[in-house]
């Protein structure tokens, strides 16, 4: 009984050591499961730097390459002129381009089919 007691105290000693020490690990070496991937990380897929869009009643805003821009704001060589709820168009001299969230996505709608 004696030996049972103690080997039961020495095991529930090294379980609270044990979740101690789990405890302290750095978990900042661990990857972000939330961070959208970059570009090359995603087999196949292509990324525009576009990886979000926010528009409120008064703002709009999108994050390109990381960084939170809106309208009239330098980015890629160019200027943000329009921020729409799937892409951002930037205006480089007399050329405009699209970056879209979901570049891959597109939309196919059945002629005559309005979704009612």
């Amino acid at each position: 009984m004696r030996l049972t007691l103690v080997w039961i105290t020495v095991v529930w000693t090294g379980l609270a050591v044990g979740q101690w020490a789990v405890a302290e690990t750095d978990l900042s070496l661990l990857p972000d499961p939330t961070r959208p991937a970059t570009v090359g990380e995603a087999e196949g897929v292509r990324s525009s730097g576009l990886t979000s869009i926010r528009i409120t009643a008064r703002q709009r805003h999108a994050v390109i390459d990381g960084r939170t821009v809106s309208v009239g704001d330098a980015v890629r060589g160019g200027v943000v002129q329009d921020i729409r709820s799937e892409e951002v168009l930037i205006r480089r001299g007399d050329s405009v381009s699209a970056l879209r969230l979901m570049p891959e996505l597109k939309r196919n709608v059945p002629q005559g089919k309005t979704g009612k």
